[in-house]
């Protein structure tokens, strides 16, 4: 049996593991919310039938993008000119940016190349904080289309699988459980640690219509889709300690305020160029409580203009603009917030660029899709 010492050391490695494969899902999460030019397709609006066995009670929330059309040249074009767009008026921030931005371009356009060449089309990105500790938190999910699995495999999982632990290692064995790994589970190839590729192996009895009704909201030509449940996230404490770590600590947690609790989705979905565009989508129990919420958002986005301290490096003109493009609208029993081409182009693009000047050690404005593996610890 090991001693105290072995244990704590097995948990500092389990959790730089578990961190290696969140900072997986963290990036894609990232690309979602904050920089959509990242991926192009045209794609009809698409139900969860794909993912079905592997979400249940415990699913967070889901992630898809769709690879099979980008168009990089357009994307690094369309960067280009939010950036100088931002108005950055300090030569080193501005070029600083125009270096990471062009650097993540790269960095995209081989990843994206890699998953095409060995027939990646899209992916599912499935979370589940509740298995966080246990080592299973959920993974991605890549339908082969008819690929082969190997190819597809070497670019999520270049090392491969780890090779059988020692069964009379208690240790390794559960070291193994913590490993990047790969399998085929029916017509889609899972990438999740080891616990996590067991657990989704077994095909799930619990139904999520309200995860397919997300994933089918928005724009019907959107192929970067964000697909999640507030009240499944409300208080979590891994999302308190993410923000925490992010310089975060003490501000009101996510989804706190009583109007979420009317919620039972949100979508978030995305265009990217040529055509550039988003939708948010909030579904609320009823028309009362998309009404609530739809003043709910209103008020924060004053309440962002009035306090300096939130704003960042964005004025209170460009709040301004932002509250006349992200104006929600009630459509019955939802929220509905939609952003054109020229708004996107024009207003959000810009900001985007400015409200991550502040903090140039976080997630830049082209937040890139999984980092290739370190060839040294297998993520």
């Amino acid at each position: 049996m090991p001693g105290e010492a072995d244990s704590t050391k097995l948990l500092s490695r389990e959790e730089v593991l578990l961190k290696k494969f969140y900072g997986l899902i963290l990036s894609l999460t990232t690309a979602a919310l904050l920089w959509a030019a990242l991926l192009c397709a045209p794609s009809a609006a698409r139900a969860d039938s794909p993912i079905a066995p592997f979400v249940d009670s415990q699913t967070n929330g889901v992630i898809y993008i769709d690879t099979s059309s980008v168009d990089m040249d357009q994307i690094d074009a369309w960067q280009q000119k939010a950036l100088a767009s931002a108005n950055i008026t300090d030569a080193d921030a501005k070029a600083r940016a125009e270096k990471k931005a062009q650097t993540q371009i790269a960095s995209t356009k081989k990843w994206i190349s890699d998953f095409k060449t060995a027939g990646g089309k899209d992916m599912y990105v499935v979370v589940s904080l509740a298995g966080l500790m246990s080592g299973a938190p959920g993974g991605v999910i890549i339908p082969l289309n008819g690929a082969n699995p190997d190819g597809l495999a070497k670019v999520f999982n270049p090392r491969g699988n780890p090779p059988p632990g020692d069964p009379n290692d208690p240790q390794a064995a559960q070291m193994q459980r913590m490993q990047p790994t790969t399998a085929v589970v029916g017509t889609s190839m899972i990438f999740s640690t080891g616990a996590g590729v067991d657990k989704l192996k077994t095909p799930s009895s619990e139904p999520r219509p309200d995860l397919a009704d997300a994933l089918s909201a928005g724009g019907g030509d959107a192929v970067l889709r964000l697909a999640f449940v507030p009240s499944t996230l409300k208080n979590n404490p891994f999302i308190a300690a993410m923000l925490s770590g992010r310089g975060g600590a003490g501000q009101q947690p996510p989804f706190a305020d009583p109007q979420w609790d009317a919620v039972t989705w949100v979508s978030i979905s995305v265009s990217t160029p040529p055509k550039a565009s988003g939708n948010c989508t909030i579904q609320c129990k009823d028309a009362d409580s998309a009404t609530a919420m739809a003043d709910l958002v209103t008020k924060k986005i004053q309440a962002g203009k009035d306090d300096p301290t939130q704003r960042g490096n964005i004025s209170a003109d460009d709040y301004d603009k932002l509250s006349v493009a992200m104006k929600p609208k009630v459509d019955g029993t939802q929220v509905v917030i939609a952003i054109d081409q020229e708004t996107m182009d024009n207003v959000v693009g810009p900001l985007l660029f400015k409200a991550t000047q502040h903090n140039q050690a976080g997630p830049g404005p082209a937040a890139s899709p999984p980092p290739a593996p370190d060839s040294n610890n297998g993520m």
